[in-house]
């Protein structure tokens, strides 16, 4: 029986919400928006400079249509 190992990790969340963000044609500013954070938050959050906390995590992941797991998803 073969054993599927996947690795989530926060390090992975930047590069990640990027590609989801990109690939559904969202910018920072309407992201901003859509979650009622500022523009910058966003940003940090794509630059890995700040994390955003699990009750956003879990935001984030609705607006997007996907789930935490694929956010942090290595």
């Amino acid at each position: 029986m073969a054993t599927i190992v996947t690795t989530f990790s926060m390090d992975a969340f930047p590069r990640n919400l990027r590609d989801i963000m990109h690939e559904r044609d969202i910018t920072s500013t309407a992201f901003a928006k859509m979650l009622g954070v500022t523009r910058m938050s966003v940003y940090n959050w794509r630059a890995g400079r700040t994390d955003p906390t699990l009750i956003r995590l879990f935001q984030i992941a609705s607006i997007l249509k996907t789930d935490v797991g694929q956010l942090l998803k290595s």
